[in-house]
């Protein structure tokens, strides 16, 4: 079955328009025989009520022709077939606005979205905006848009300090039952009783204690491996529990 929203649509044309969305990414589907019947007797309906005769799509109405969405020719729909039509080669959309009316249901992820070919991104909108809260947006409050682009610049990550640095340094490599590195196994016995997943004194044996420590860390922390052996994902997941209490 195929069903018909409406819904806030373009921008201050609400109060004069009637936005009609068809379920479906028609930029790659092809709209089968009854959607197009369905269209077709809608469209129908509304031309006799005197009201469809004023067809637009969502980029024809006002202040929104740079925000190309329509990707087949919706009014070849209403006759008789529905025939998908690629933007015209060489043609460009108009420039994105620099500045931006909030509408109805508005957030920074969906302002975002509006623009992805330029790629203009929510902390690229919150580093453009900085009195703005995106936690409370109003209606009809104005942003910088367009002009937000690659306004956010990323911290860049601390380096990571050597093992050798932290109070509870974690061994590489896998330990299970059956390895011999006491050095290692020790590490990873003093870093387990740190952070309360008890293995007894630190014996550099990986005996059934320090199995079941690394196993009751995995059920908590890495639900999805639990084997009891110590690995890649569990180290790190160790590392951040460690750091997490100050370690």
């Amino acid at each position: 079955m195929h069903r018909y929203f409406c819904s806030y649509h373009v921008g201050n044309s609400n109060t004069i328009g009637l936005g009609i969305c068809v379920i479906g990414d028609y930029r790659t589907d092809q709209l089968d025989a009854s959607t197009i019947k369905s269209i077709q007797d809608l469209h129908a309906s509304l031309i006799k009520d005197g009201i469809g005769k004023y067809d637009k799509a969502h980029n024809e109405m006002p202040g929104y022709s740079w925000k190309a969405c329509c990707v087949y020719d919706y009014k070849k729909a209403f006759k008789d077939t529905a025939i998908i039509t690629l933007p015209v080669k060489g043609q460009k959309p108009a420039a994105v606005p620099g500045l931006y009316t909030v509408q109805e249901g508005d957030t920074f992820w969906s302002i975002a979205l509006k623009d992805g070919k330029e790629g203009i991104t929510v902390n690229d909108l919150i580093a453009a905006n900085p009195d703005v809260k995106p936690s409370q947006l109003k209606v009809g409050q104005t942003i910088k848009f367009g002009t937000a682009k690659n306004t956010y610049t990323p911290t860049p990550e601390a380096p990571k300090k050597e093992q050798s640095a932290y109070k509870y340094p974690l061994p590489s490599g896998v330990l299970r039952t059956g390895s011999t590195d006491k050095p290692a196994i020790e590490q990873l016995q003093n870093a387990l009783n740190a952070v309360n997943f008890k293995c007894g004194t630190p014996d550099g044996i990986y005996g059934a204690k320090t199995k079941g420590a690394v196993t009751r860390f995995q059920k908590v922390y890495l639900p999805y491996e639990v084997d009891g052996t110590y690995g890649p994902n569990t180290k790190d997941k160790l590392q951040a529990v460690l750091k997490s209490k100050g370690y």
